[in-house]
This record gives structure tokens, C-alpha cells and sequence, in this order.
């Protein structure tokens, strides 16, 4: 299962979002067709939407950490690692 052009660890700060579509090989030949891929994260600081596209969802972060995302399709995984920051503010706007 290969995640695309992802690059470790994926940094969001709480309400920001990412979204990944996986794409199955059999070594280095990319696989037609389409399969429901399944996701979970461990622990669950962020939550796994839909995005319209069966094997697409949107990763929204939710609280701060560091989780472990992965990804199964067909008895593959992959598995890649987001670190999620309290959210951002900006200079002056403290109250």
C-alpha cells in the first residue's frame, strides 16, 4: 500500500486537515481497480472522514500528539506517523 508522495511525519495543527488516497502494488506494478481500504489510528487524535472517492478520506486533526496512522487494503498496510500540534495563534491575538 503506498500512501503517494507523503513525507514523515505529517504535521497538522488541531482542525487542520490532509487527505491521502492509497494505491495498491504487487511489487512495483500499481494494481487496477479499487478496494475499500479500512483506517485507524492509534491513539485517535484525529478523525477519518470520507472525501467522495471510495479509497480517498480527509485526516483531520483533533487534539494534540503524536498518532500512528494505518492503512489496510487486500491484507497490505502501511502505516505513517502524524504529529498534531495545540492550535495555531497568531502574534497580538492572545486574550
Amino acid at each position: 500500500v503506498d500512501l503517494g508522495e507523503v513525507t514523515a511525519p505529517i504535521v497538522l495543527a488541531v482542525g487542520e486537515s490532509v487527505t491521502l488516497s492509497p494505491r495498491l502494488y504487487a511489487g512495483s506494478q500499481r494494481l487496477a481497480g479499487s478496494a475499500e481500504p479500512t483506517w485507524k489510528a492509534e491513539p485517535p487524535l484525529v478523525d477519518v472522514l470520507r472525501d467522495g472517492v471510495p479509497e480517498r478520506r480527509r485526516i483531520v486533526a483533533r487534539r494534540p500528539g503524536r498518532t500512528r496512522l494505518t492503512v489496510g487494503v487486500l491484507g497490505q498496510s502501511s502505516s505513517i506517523e502524524l504529529n498534531v500540534v495545540g492550535p495555531l495563534t497568531i502574534a497580538g491575538d492572545e486574550q
